[in-house]
């Protein structure tokens, strides 16, 4: 049978409707070389087209094991298929602080990786290239520490939504207020990220990806007091020209390749349900072609929080109905761990299947699972996972950085993938995001007027200087949300503003004498004697 053939029954066997293939844009792959083994499964024969591979895989599934793959905590394994575990959920929004590694709960933190400066620091640079070396370097660092260096590969990471409130209590993971900067940034960090160069050509000549970015949290989502509950009333030139413009200019520039819908609900809809946000924006119109996954349980919270009633009915969703909605409006993966209640896909979608669900685009069937299943595959296809691991560049050069099986996620990793390299660059990021607010000029002691800064350090003799505020330096070092664990093999990197600065001014001057003052005392007396 030729290969079109071969590609059109497997189509037609799996009934995935049209409009998968107008989104994701499958492409029937060339004739497999005469050497390929006729016996090799078409999911494992790598002639073919990441998509038709994932799709050859999901015709071999029942309907229960397809719903059990459709959950971030984690994606339970199929041995018949040779489908490992894997986890969707990590994180890496200025370091890779925490993966998958549990069979449910919340992502685990990892120790002793690299911490960069928060997304705000980096929104303060203005510089998209520093952005981009640092998201190299995140992703070269998460293939030496995720299982096999092949799984685990989705970061839900970085975050676009905009500071424009300073209440916001998680302003430090936003890049900007502005949604052009923003997606300046974040188009450079998932260019870095996702394995590509800086105009979002994969560098990966067999088209693998290095790690997978998502966008979160789509959309109008800026309040942490009702982020279960609330509703983002927002004009449409709003949504369009500030909410939902950095989504759009960072899939046009770099493609991202994930989007994580928010809790809210946006003008009365809740954001995981919406076919105007999900659909027709954001496939339709600014042509975005991976997957979609919720917030960690935006899908419960349909039913607990929002108590959501869909236009013409008269009572609310139900756990099944939640679902289908959900999934025909774009939503291919669920967060399954964090305000949960006891139903997810994997125990609802075969239920609402068999009821013959109606939503707003129609009614729920198998096809429409076999269409967020297409795009979850052929992303797992993407990052190598079922490939000889020789032959994916991305893992054969984390496994030469660091030996398979060196790196264990506990104090005792000695923090080996905190090269030298990457904590020079942790250092260049946080010297690169200050900025100087005021610099006022000042009369020197020999009658001068110049600058304050830089201070002059004279090269010998007696000079002092005073570090004053308890940030300077503190008993810990916080480096921010989302940050690994620091053990005492990592502790040792860390650089606070006091030593940085006493550092800096004794190889000037040996002689120099730099003292730390925290600013107060608990009595209220003064803490500069």
């Amino acid at each position: 049978m030729s290969k079109i053939k071969k590609v059109l029954s497997l189509v037609l066997a799996l009934s995935i409707c049209l409009s998968v293939f107008s989104v994701l844009s499958i492409q029937v792959a060339a004739e497999p070389d005469e050497e390929s083994d006729p016996g090799t499964p078409i999911y494992l024969d790598t002639s073919y087209s990441f998509a038709e591979r994932a799709a050859d895989l999901i015709s071999r599934m029942t309907l229960q094991e397809k719903a059990s793959q459709m959950i971030s905590s984690r994606a339970p394994a199929i041995p018949r298929l040779g489908i490992e575990t894997y986890g969707w959920w990590n994180e890496c929004l200025h370091g890779v602080s925490s993966l998958q590694l549990n069979a449910s709960g919340n992502s685990s933190m990892v120790w002793n990786t690299t911490s960069y400066p928060i997304s705000l620091s980096l929104g303060a640079s203005w510089d998209p290239e520093l952005m981009y070396r640092e998201a190299v370097a995140i992703s070269d660092e998460a293939r030496e520490v995720v299982p096999d260096n092949r799984r685990n590969l989705t970061f839900y990471s970085p975050t676009v939504n905009l500071a424009r409130d300073p209440r916001w209590g998680r302003n430090d993971e936003a890049f900007s207020e502005d949604p052009y900067l923003t997606g300046k940034i974040a188009s450079q960090f998932v260019n870095g990220l996702e394995g590509k160069d800086m105009n979002g050509n994969l560098l990966d000549p067999d088209g693998y990806y290095k790690a997978i970015a998502t966008l979160k949290h789509y959309t109008a989502n800026n309040s942490e007091a009702s982020r279960l509950s609330g509703n983002s009333a927002v004009d449409i030139r709003s949504l369009r020209e500030y909410y939902t413009a950095p989504y759009r200019n960072v899939i046009r520039e770099a493609d991202v390749q994930s989007i994580m819908t928010a809790y809210n609900t946006v003008n009365g809809i809740p954001a995981t349900v919406s076919v105007y946000l999900l659909d027709r924006l954001l496939r339709q119109t600014f042509g975005f072609s991976g997957y979609v996954t919720t917030d960690c349980d935006s899908i419960s919270r349909i039913t607990v929080g929002h108590n959501w009633i869909p236009e013409g009915w008269t009572r609310p969703v139900d756990y099944y109905e939640r679902s289908a909605f959900a999934m025909m409006a774009g939503t291919d993966l669920e967060c399954n761990e964090g305000y949960r209640d006891n139903y997810n896909y994997t125990n609802t979608v075969p239920q609402a299947i068999e009821r013959g669900i109606k939503t707003e685009t129609g009614t729920f069937t198998e096809n429409d699972v076999d269409t967020a299943l297409l795009r979850l595959f052929t992303t797992r296809m993407m990052l190598g996972e079922f490939d000889d691991p020789q032959s994916v560049r991305w893992i054969a050069e984390a496994r030469e950085r660091v030996p398979q099986g060196t790196w264990t996620n506990s104090n005792n990793n000695n923090a080996i993938t905190q090269t030298p390299e990457r904590l020079e660059l942790a250092r260049e990021v946080a010297a690169k995001s200050i900025v100087l607010l005021k610099n006022d000029e000042i009369t020197k002691k020999d009658g001068t007027v110049g600058k304050l800064l830089p201070v002059e350090v004279p090269t010998s003799g007696p000079f002092k200087v005073a570090v004053i505020g308890y940030f300077a330096n503190p008993n810990s070092v916080n480096l921010g949300g989302y940050s690994a664990i620091q053990g005492s093999n990592a502790n040792k990197n860390i650089v606070s503003p006091y030593n940085g600065i006493k550092n800096a001014i004794q190889a000037i001057n040996p002689e120099a004498e730099v003292t730390y003052y925290k600013g107060f005392t608990d009595s209220g007396t003064s803490a500069i004697a």
